[in-house]
């Protein structure tokens, strides 16, 4: 069964505007998958890593040789015959080939596409770091941005009060004092508003550079972040990162390569044999037969390599109790810190209804002449604090949210005919999950109401009804 786990992915579509790109969260996300260069450069490992299955399954090389002996003393030659020539001198051609030892061949390819496979879940590892490290920045760009607007917004409050107070110290109603509290605070907001755009756009060049995007950016602040419903009691998703996520997989799979070495480098330890031809025209009289050479393993039976793969597995099994520990605290404290931020967003909506109402109302005694100043002040800056708490609680909530994404989906089938079990990790796919969750939502909604969809398809013989569980109450249960 395809399960798919939490993502922290938002659905929605990003636009362009000229040369401007306005990023939501998934495709700040996206981008940077595809267009960084760092990401591309890790890619590589895994083309790297499986030039070695090549390597593995190359077989060793004929080595050809010669040797030519000459009879140097003059006294000794035949008669009538030169140094080199064939009756005083002995020609020694040889061909030789090694020969690897049943299964060694076997074990060098099988090493390589595990080492393959460690590539591969080491770059997933890396791409589920990254994404985090693009969605945190992200995050801080939507929150220094909702800063910026949320700045704004009291800034034309103060200004729609000070024109009235304006108007009012000309005909001597309110104290230049009084004018000069608010315009004070404006001029605070003011300086905040500056430091929180420089902020916005000093974070907006981090996040252009990690999603290689060549045009300048924008943050869509107004699209949905947490989409996928967080339905899993805190065991479970425990259970399911010790199962899924990249680091553990990661792991488990060096444990694998790391045994299929031990068990090659073992192999090692004994060597096959040389096998060759030899052809000997000796002094002019040909001769051929055959050459055997076997290294003995007297002193070097390939200890040291014996004992770094068994130091290497241990190190691997080590790691991944290691990772155990790290995913469990990892995900506990990232499903406590989701379920206290979202309590604490659930009170601040309530708190920041009724600072506003509170300083609404001031606002209006105080423009009435029923309250002072200072009044007004303090709700002014009591609206605004919360407001920013709000905000800060929000970027905190979906900050857990995001630590909480990219748990893969183990998919498996059965071989019909070999009865071989097929595993695939299948990275989450936020569109494909929302649009299947939306047509499951669908079905169940048009089930509950007595409402019958259309068919997929308009003829009963076509061949995925003919391979459908259902054909027959399909077609039997309406014309």
């Amino acid at each position: 069964m395809l399960r798919l786990y939490i993502s922290v992915i938002a659905i929605a579509l990003f636009q362009t505007a000229g040369a401007q790109t306005i990023f939501n969260l998934s495709h700040a996300i996206d981008s940077a998958k595809v267009n960084n260069a760092d990401i591309a450069a890790q890619a590589l490992d895994i083309d790297i890593a499986e030039t070695d299955i090549v390597t593995a399954r190359l077989r060793p090389n004929v080595t050809v040789g010669m040797q030519t002996i000459s009879l140097v003393d003059r006294r000794y030659l035949v008669p009538n015959t030169g140094t080199f020539d064939k009756a005083n001198r002995d020609l020694y051609y040889e061909a030789t080939k090694y020969l690897q030892l049943p299964g060694q061949r076997h074990l060098k390819i099988e090493a390589a596409k595990k080492f393959s496979t460690v590539a591969k879940s080491r770059y997933a590892e890396g791409l589920r770091n990254f994404s985090l490290r693009v969605g945190s920045s992200w995050i801080a760009c939507w929150s220094y941005k909702n800063k910026i607007a949320l700045l704004d917004d009291t800034r034309k409050n103060l200004d729609t009060l000070i024109k009235a107070n304006e108007s009012k110290y000309k005909i001597h109603k309110v104290s230049i004092t009084d004018l000069k509290r608010i315009k004070i605070l404006a001029a605070q907001y003011d300086l905040q508003s500056e430091i929180a755009l420089q902020q916005y756009e000093n974070e907006l060049l981090n996040l252009k550079l990690l999603t290689g995007s060549s045009d300048t950016l924008d943050i869509d602040i107004k699209g949905p972040i947490e989409t996928i419903q967080i339905t899993q009691n805190l065991d479970s998703l425990v259970s399911n990162s010790r199962d899924n996520r990249s680091d553990v997989v990661y792991q488990k799979n060096l444990i694998t390569a790391a045994k299929t070495n031990l068990r090659l480098q073992k192999s090692m330890a004994k060597y096959g044999p040389e096998l060759g031809f030899v052809y000997n025209p000796q002094y002019g009289i040909p001769y051929f037969g055959l050459s055997l050479a076997i290294e003995l393993p007297v002193f070097n039976r390939n200890q040291g390599e014996i004992q770094k793969a068994q130091l290497l597995s241990e190190q691997a099994k080590d790691e991944l109790a290691g990772t155990y520990l790290q995913t469990q605290t990892d995900v506990m404290t990232a499903f406590k810190s989701f379920k206290l931020q979202k309590s604490k967003m659930q009170k601040f909506t309530g708190i920041t209804a009724e600072s506003r109402f509170i300083m609404e109302s001031v606002k209006s005694a105080y423009l009435q002449g029923n309250t002072e100043v200072v009044d007004f002040l303090e709700a002014e800056r009591n609206w605004y604090s919360t407001r920013q708490l709000y905000t800060e609680a929000l970027a905190a909530y979906y900050q857990s949210y995001l630590q909480l994404h990219e748990h893969p989906a183990l998919f498996t089938a059965v071989n019909a005919d070999t009865m071989e079990i097929y595993a695939e990790l299948i990275p989450f796919d936020a569109g494909l999950a929302q649009r299947m969750s939306d047509r499951a939502a669908r079905v169940i909604g048009a089930s509950e109401a007595g409402e019958l969809l259309p068919r997929s398809f308009a003829d009963p013989s076509h061949f995925e009804c003919k391979f459908c569980s259902w054909s027959d109450r399909c077609w039997k249960a309406r014309p």
